[in-house]
């Protein structure tokens, strides 16, 4: 049992450094939601409301990366006009 804590603590701390990928962590959370079976109508509009949630944050992670990729694009414009 030790070893087995040993290794987990040990994939933790080599990971921790990398950084997860939002798009995959909201694929695995889209999946999960589309495979529960809801066993009332509340339940189900209650999956259909965080269907829709999940999407507009999807939106806004796209158009953060968008910004992000632009501002990148202006810092190395600038750094290479200060070099």
């Amino acid at each position: 049992m030790k070893n087995y804590i040993d290794k987990l603590t040990k994939k933790f701390i080599i990971k921790e450094g990398t950084s997860p990928d939002v798009s995959a962590a909201l694929q695995v959370v889209r999946e999960m939601l589309t495979s529960v079976k809801p066993s009332s109508k509340k339940d189900g509009n209650r999956i259909k409301i965080a269907l829709e949630q999940l999407n507009n944050v999807r939106r806004q992670v796209r158009k953060l990366h968008e910004t992000i990729d632009g501002l990148e694009e202006q810092l190395k414009v600038l750094q290479e006009d200060k070099g």
